[in-house]
């Protein structure tokens, strides 16, 4: 991959803006920022760690509210991290797949993938294999997603990246957590009365990688992402 940086500090995080549009019963109910993009900036500047965004094109992603899930009516042209500088450690967070890992070449030694947009099918519900080559996946450092995300890896690359680091998120039943062939599960702690989890995943991933950037054991950065993101999400409560 012609376009790695390994020279470069901070982390690159190469992820989407985009315009949520609500979608309640009767039809849309309303319009607001979102995007990947949006939620681990804020997580990355409240770890005060330094990071160059890459963000591309905006894209508009539709959401049914109460079952919270997101298509894109447009999906854009996919481009490839090898057109990128980037530096050692990397955020890859899509929408829809709008950016690919690279089949050829080198990858940065600590690249963090977020399934979300990787599996995103094009209708609400669906979703679609990641059709990753396992040797290409060996050099991917880290790989997170929902246990229903995580069911769309090739089994062969699933089971291989527990061998580096898998994480697994479960919403309010937690967090599991593979590294080095080893287990956790990490609880979380319940959080009533929520209008939405929309960037919970995001912020965890933000903070999660910020961890490990600063020296945290996977285990250590991710039970501190887990507490920010219950923070991030008691803001949203309905009082």
């Amino acid at each position: 991959m012609n376009g790695v940086n390994t020279a470069s500090e901070g982390i690159t995080v190469v992820a989407t803006n985009a315009e949520d549009v609500l979608i309640g019963p009767q039809g849309e109910i309303g319009r607001q920022p979102g995007g990947p993009m949006m939620f681990i900036k804020a997580a990355l500047l409240e770890a005060k760690v330094s990071f160059t965004p890459i963000a591309g094109e905006s894209i508009v992603v539709e959401i049914l509210v109460e079952e919270e899930l997101g298509r894109v009516p447009n999906r854009p042209t996919p481009r490839s991290l090898g057109d990128l500088v980037l530096s050692n450690w990397v955020i890859l967070s899509t929408v829809c797949g709008e950016w690919e890992v690279p089949t050829e070449g080198e990858l940065p030694p600590r690249l963090c993938v977020d399934l979300q947009g990787i599996v995103r099918g094009d209708d609400f519900s669906e979703k679609r294999v990641w059709d990753i080559d396992p040797e290409v996946a060996r050099n991917i450092f880290c790989i997170k997603g929902t246990c229903d995300e995580v069911a769309y890896l090739p089994a062969r690359v699933r089971e291989e990246q527990k061998e580096r680091l898998l994480v697994i998120t479960n919403g309010p039943n937690g967090v599991e957590l593979f590294h080095k062939g080893e287990y956790r599960r990490l609880e979380a702690t319940a959080i009533d009365d929520l209008p939405d989890t929309i960037g919970a995943g995001d912020t965890l991933m933000g903070w999660l990688t910020a961890g490990m950037y600063q020296g945290m054991k996977p285990e250590v950065a991710a039970v501190r992402a887990m507490r920010r993101t219950e923070q991030f999400l008691r803001a949203k409560r309905r009082f």
